[in-house]
């Protein structure tokens, strides 16, 4: 698989397929990759920015809600990783 900007990846979900783009998918990473960092620094206000900043990206990688789930657990609110 080629790496450049105009390969696409493609991913189901229960809504059918969506294409995303590499750059798009590396945004996701980057914001996920910092979100955990700042979740390891204890900056959890700008954890939770960039873990929501990357569900507005992607609303079904699981992987960012259950990073989001560590977040509201380590602050002590146990109910809002019930929610999405």
């Amino acid at each position: 698989m080629s790496f450049t900007a105009q390969t696409e990846i493609h991913q189901t979900s229960l809504g059918g397929s969506r294409k995303m783009n590499t750059s798009t998918v590396a945004d996701i990473e980057l914001l996920v990759a910092k979100a955990e960092c700042l979740l390891a620094l204890g900056q959890y206000h700008a954890a939770l920015r960039d873990f929501n900043l990357a569900l507005e990206i992607d609303k079904n990688d699981a992987r960012i809600f259950a990073s989001r789930a560590v977040l509201y657990i380590r602050t002590g609110d146990y109910s809002k990783p019930l929610r999405t």
